[in-house]
């Protein structure tokens, strides 16, 4: 596990899988905010936040998480494992405002645009309602068709989730031995 994507809905918990396993396997993260959006919240163009992509994944060691998504991604086409947080659309809606709530008026973390009860609010909720018919099925039908050859994790509870973090482990340095005699 080198190069970690990490999928799914608005509130299915993306940007904390990512800290949580760039913090244990030391592997630097990425949040996809960040590349959509500059630090003070305006979009970036498409084609700027597909060069800073494309700059990421050419490195050795990576974690993106983010919900954007376009077929023929990089993020899935270079990494070597795809988490796909397949959550209750529920319990993402409860994330998602119980975030807007916690961080009104600033940003999250994993984010730069300030959360604000407004109109995008309700997109995004609109969005998170939709994600399982409308996103997932796409995601579904490119992430089948990697895991030939990479490790792909289809995740669907907040149990499973802790079970996977559960499972992961920091690397260990390599020690040199030297024997004499």
């Amino acid at each position: 596990m080198k190069r970690i994507s990490i999928i799914g809905s608005p509130g299915s918990g993306k940007s904390t899988l990512a800290g949580e396993m760039g913090r244990l396997l030391g592997i630097p993260c990425y949040h996809m905010d960040h590349v959509a959006n500059t630090p003070d919240g305006k979009p970036r163009s498409k084609e700027a936040a597909q060069a800073l992509i494309r700059q990421i994944v050419a490195g050795e060691r990576w974690i993106v998480e983010g919900h954007h998504y376009d077929d023929g991604d990089p993020r899935l086409m270079e990494a070597d494992t795809i988490v796909f947080l397949n959550l209750s659309r529920y319990l993402c809606l409860w994330r998602y405002a119980r975030r807007t709530v916690k961080y009104y008026g600033r940003s999250s973390p994993g984010n730069y645009v300030t959360e604000k009860l407004n109109k995008d609010l309700l997109r995004g909720a609109k969005f998170v309602f939709l994600f399982p018919a409308a996103t997932m099925p796409k995601i579904m039908k490119q992430i089948r068709g990697f895991e030939a050859n990479k490790s792909v994790y289809v995740l669907r509870s907040p149990a499973e989730v802790e079970r996977f973090k559960s499972g992961l482990r920091a690397p260990v340095p390599q020690q040199e031995h030297s024997f004499t005699g």
